[in-house]
C-alpha cells in the first residue's frame, strides 16, 4: 500500500504545550476520508481520529510500535536533536506514522506557518501585521457581514466582535459564506469559527444578541472597545439604533446592505459630526432608504409565499459590490491612524459620505430608464460605483447642528 495521506501539525502547539518528554494522547482532525489529518489547535472539532504523540530527547529513533494505545490510527514522533538549543522549534525532528493493517507507515508531516511567521509577505497566514491589534465590530452575520468579516481576517484583522441573534438556515446557503453543514448554528458561532479557519491566533469574541433598544446599553459597551463599526444589519431599528449609539461614543460605522432583490447595493460611511449618519440619511432620502432587504424570514414569505417571482439566479454575485466596497472603505479608516502605505492616495478617493452600486436597471425603481451600459462613459449607469454628496441635517435628532459644528 502506498499511502498517500498527509499529516498537518502546529508548531506552535507542540512546542507550547507538549513541552517535556513523553507520551501524549492527541485528537486528529480527519478531512476528506482520512485524506488528511491535522493537530492545528488544542480543542478542535468534527471527525476527530485518535492518536499518541512521544516527545523524545535521547537521539534514538523510536519505533511507532513502542508507545501509544491500541485504538491509536495515528502516532508522531517529535525528536528534540538539540537541548542546548535556543530555539526549540526550530531544533526539532517530527515523524509521522499512519496504521494500516497490523503495520505502520510513514505519513508526510507538514508544519503550518508559526506565529512569528504569521504575517510574513510571501509565508504566512495573513497579508500583514499593521492592522493586528485594532477590533472591528460587526454587527449583523448574513451574507454580507459574515463575509466583510472573511475578508478583514485575511487582511490581518486579528481582533473581532461578532453580533448577531440568528441561526444559519438552509435559504441563505445559496449566498452566505456558511454552507450546509453550519445550518442550525448561531451565526456568530459559524462567523468565529470561519474567522479562527483563516487566523487560529485571531480572537473573536460571539455575541448572540438581538440589536434593539432594549440592548443599547450592552451594544455601546461593546462599542467603546471597538476602533470601527460595520452595520449590516437588515431592519430599520437595528441600524438606528447602532447609528445613535456610534454617534454617541464618536465610533465611525460602516453601513453595508442591498436594495430589495439585490437590484443594487449601498454603503454608508458615516463620520461622526462630519458626515450624514444614518438618521439623517433617512430624513433626506426615505425612499431610498426604505428600499432594502428586509429580514429573511419577512423576505421568503413575501417572495415566495404569495406570488411567484422572476428567476434571479446570482444572488451572492449580485451582494459583492457591497464587500467589496465595505472592506476598502474599513481598512482604508483603519490605516488612517496607522504607518505609512501604497494605499495612501485612496484617502482622496473614497470621500463620499454615500456608495451606490447597481447591478441592474430594475423595473418601478428611478433607475429603470437608465441608459445600458454598453460604450458610454457618461451619466449614471449600471455595474459601476458611484460616490454620492449628501450632507448633514441640521435637524437631525442624532447629529443636528445644535451641539456640533457643520
Amino acid at each position: 500500500m502506498k499511502n498517500k495521506s498527509v499529516l498537518l501539525l502546529s508548531g506552535d502547539l507542540i512546542a507550547e504545550k507538549f513541552t517535556e518528554p513523553g507520551t501524549y494522547k492527541i485528537d486528529l482532525k480527519c478531512t476528506d476520508d482520512g485524506d488528511v489529518y491535522s493537530l492545528l489547535k488544542s480543542d478542535q472539532k468534527g471527525k476527530l481520529t485518535p492518536g499518541s504523540l512521544c516527545i523524545s530527547n535521547n537521539n534514538k529513533a523510536i519505533d511507532p510500535e513502542t508507545f501509544g494505545s491500541k485504538e491509536d490510527l495515528i502516532r508522531i514522533v517529535v525528536e528534540d536533536n538539540n537541548s542546548q538549543c535556543i530555539d526549540k522549534k526550530e531544533s526539532r525532528t517530527v515523524t509521522g506514522f499512519i496504521k494500516h493493517e497490523n503495520s505502520w507507515l510513514n505519513i508526510p508531516v507538514n508544519m503550518i506557518p508559526v506565529k512569528e511567521k504569521l504575517y510574513s509577505k510571501f509565508k504566512g497566514l495573513v497579508e500583514t501585521n499593521v492592522l493586528s491589534k485594532l477590533i472591528v465590530l460587526i454587527i449583523g452575520l448574513g451574507s454580507v457581514g459574515a463575509a466583510i468579516a472573511i475578508e478583514l481576517a485575511k487582511a490581518g484583522i486579528n481582533h473581532f466582535i461578532a453580533v448577531d441573534y440568528d441561526r444559519h438556515e438552509i435559504s441563505n446557503v445559496s449566498h452566505h459564506a456558511a454552507g450546509l453543514s453550519d445550518v442550525g448554528r448561531y451565526k456568530p458561532n459559524v462567523v468565529a469559527d470561519m474567522i479562527l479557519n483563516i487566523n487560529p491566533f485571531a480572537e473573536v469574541k460571539s455575541i448572540i444578541m438581538k440589536i434593539s433598544w432594549d440592548t443599547i446599553d450592552k451594544l455601546e459597551k461593546m462599542i467603546q472597545s471597538s476602533n470601527i463599526v460595520v452595520c449590516a444589519t437588515d431592519t430599520r431599528e437595528s441600524k438606528l439604533v447602532v447609528n445613535r449609539s456610534c454617534n454617541k461614543e464618536n465610533t465611525k460605522c460602516i453601513f453595508a446592505g442591498c436594495f430589495r432583490r439585490a437590484y443594487g447595493v449601498q454603503v454608508l460611511n458615516v463620520h461622526p459630526f462630519k458626515t450624514p449618519c444614518y438618521q439623517c440619511f433617512c430624513m433626506q432620502l426615505p425612499e431610498v432608504a426604505n428600499d432594502v432587504v428586509v429580514s429573511s424570514n419577512i423576505a421568503e414569505r413575501i417572495s415566495y409565499s404569495d406570488h411567484p417571482v422572476a428567476v434571479e439566479p446570482g444572488l451572492s454575485n449580485d451582494i459583492s459590490p457591497a464587500i467589496m466596497m465595505s472592506v476598502k472603505l474599513i481598512i482604508q479608516e483603519l490605516l488612517k491612524s496607522n504607518q505609512t502605505t501604497t494605499l495612501r492616495s485612496l484617502d482622496e478617493d473614497l470621500i463620499a459620505p454615500w456608495y451606490l452600486w447597481l447591478n441592474r436597471r430594475e423595473n418601478g425603481t428611478p433607475y429603470e430608464n437608465l441608459k445600458p451600459l454598453g460604450y458610454d462613459i457618461n451619466g449614471l449607469k449600471i455595474l459601476r460605483w458611484y460616490g454620492i454628496e449628501i450632507n448633514r441635517d441640521p435637524h437631525c435628532p442624532v447629529c443636528g447642528c445644535g451641539d456640533h459644528s457643520c
